[in-house]
């Protein structure tokens, strides 16, 4: 071998010594995890509006939500127009006893207005001390809704508000007995004829409490507030609240509190403790 070649050699040995002593030695640079987010000073909600995802501090004014004293219920059956003499019986009826079975419950024991027409019980009690199986929702708003109950079983306000006055549990009152009752008191007979035209019926008594259901909306919340514009209706740790719900990082979707159907979406595993297996 020449001297070049010996050189050559020599060089190509200490190449490839030292690659193997650096492949082989503990790095002295570990890995830092990627630095987490700046915190924002102000926290930015998005929301829904049809297909476009927007930042509510940005959307034009002109698409922003209303304020629901401005938005229309939606699911008004055309037999039941709305009139101010149908809510007002309405509203009679939905605070009367009269439909319990024993007269000691009404839609108001469950749907109290001072707590913002739900109460404070887990689950709800009707006659006699008789437990349900769930909780009672508020009525806030549910002129808006597109299904009703937890599971969303009734699609009308209509359907929904008899179903508590015959179940057992609530006010276990068979409607033909509702209405026979009804039909005993003058006044009420009276009132009936007086909105409908007609005698009382089981399909009325279910117009007539869906007419004042309609009527209960929230107004001039905070949150309709914020969601007109005003950027400080609501605190900090609100609207990081509202973050959270327009993420679904909770565990209940009302699929739109204005519009969407009222049920939970949970899990099967949690089925039984929230009860929507019953």
């Amino acid at each position: 071998m020449g001297e070049a070649s010996r050189r050559a050699f020599v060089g190509l040995l200490l190449v490839w010594a030292t690659a193997l002593t650096a492949a082989q030695a503990p790095s002295q640079q570990t890995q830092q995890p990627p630095p987490p987010p700046p915190i924002p000073k102000t926290v930015i909600i998005h929301t829904q509006i049809g297909e476009r995802r927007v930042d509510v501090d940005v959307v034009p004014r002109e698409i922003r939500p209303r304020l629901i004293s401005a938005m229309t219920p939606v699911g008004v059956p055309f037999d039941n127009p709305p009139t101010d003499e149908k809510a007002a019986l309405g509203k009679r009826l939905f605070f009367d006893k009269i439909l319990s079975n024993d007269r000691t419950v009404s839609c108001a024991t469950c749907h109290d207005p001072e707590r913002a027409f739900a109460d404070t019980r887990t689950l709800a009690v009707g006659i006699s001390g008789r437990v349900g199986k769930r909780h009672s929702p508020s009525l806030i708003n549910r002129a808006f809704g597109r299904s009703h109950f937890w599971d969303g079983r009734a699609g009308s306000l209509e359907a929904q508000v008899v179903q508590p006055i015959s179940d057992r549990n609530e006010m276990d009152l068979p409607i033909e007995d509702a209405v026979a009752r009804l039909a005993g008191d003058r006044a009420y007979r009276d009132a009936f004829q007086s909105v409908f035209g007609q005698p009382v019926s089981g399909a009325d008594l279910g117009r007539a409490l869906a007419t004042y259901l309609r009527t209960i909306r929230s107004t001039d919340s905070p949150y309709d507030r914020f969601m007109a514009g005003s950027a400080d209706a609501l605190t900090a740790e609100q609207q990081q609240g509202l973050q959270q719900w327009n993420r679904r990082e909770v565990g209940i979707d009302l699929d739109n509190i204005f519009q969407g159907a009222m049920r939970i979406v949970a899990p099967v595993e949690r089925a039984q403790d929230l009860r929507l297996d019953q």
